[in-house]
């Protein structure tokens, strides 16, 4: 079950690689486990919109990304 969110802006504390099971980001002071929506891996430093949550984990693309 999908729940769709307004888009909210996280911060990445970790390299989301969808390959490699890896990827963490805060929203607001909760840390959650993300995924790409579009399968990219986001190096550190980048900045990235939650688009929805997926159970536990939240589906994130970069900025940029419309």
């Amino acid at each position: 079950v999908f729940l769709t969110l307004s888009i909210f802006p996280g911060q990445r504390l970790e390299t989301i690689d969808n390959v490699k099971n890896t990827g963490r980001v805060r929203m607001e002071h909760d840390e959650w486990r993300a995924e790409s929506e579009t399968d990219e891996t986001i190096a550190e430093g980048a900045q990235v919109t939650i688009v929805r949550v997926n159970g536990t984990r939240l589906i994130v693309r970069t900025q940029n990304k419309q």
